[in-house]
C-alpha cells in the first residue's frame, strides 16, 4: 500500500490517496482510522472522511478514461465535504467556488506519480 499526500492549504484540508492496494485493503486501513461504515466492495472508487482524515481510493486497474472519471467523482465528494465542513454553503449559488476547488485538487492529483 502506498499513501500519497495531496496538500491543500487554503481550507487546511489535506487529502490522502491510498494506492497500490485492493478495495478490501483500503477498507481495512480506514477501519483502523475509525471508520464505522459498512463495507460495500466492488466500486470503482471510494471517499471517506472522519477523525480528521480525508481519504480516497481509485481502482488502478480501470481503463484511463474511467479512472479519470472516478477520480473526478471522488474528488467532488471530497470538495463538497470540505467546503461543508468549513461552514461554506454548497449550492448552485457558489458553484464557481466548488468548481475551482475541484479543478485545483484534480490538477494536484494528476501531477502525482502512482508508480
Amino acid at each position: 500500500m502506498k499513501i500519497i499526500q495531496i496538500k491543500e492549504t487554503h481550507y487546511k484540508a489535506p487529502l490522502s490517496w491510498m494506492t497500490k492496494c485492493t478495495d478490501q485493503e483500503f477498507w481495512d486501513a480506514i477501519k483502523n482510522l475509525g471508520c464505522e461504515e459498512d463495507v460495500n466492495l466492488g466500486s470503482d472508487g471510494y471517499f471517506w472522511r472522519g477523525n480528521g482524515y480525508s481519504v480516497i481510493w481509485i481502482n488502478e486497474e480501470l481503463p484511463p478514461e474511467r479512472f479519470l472519471r472516478t477520480l473526478n467523482h471522488e474528488l467532488l465528494h471530497y470538495c463538497t465535504a470540505t467546503l461543508h465542513n468549513k461552514g461554506l454553503e454548497v449550492s448552485y449559488e457558489n458553484d464557481e467556488d466548488i468548481a475551482y476547488f475541484q479543478q485545483k485538487m484534480l490538477r494536484r492529483c494528476m501531477r502525482k506519480n502512482l508508480k
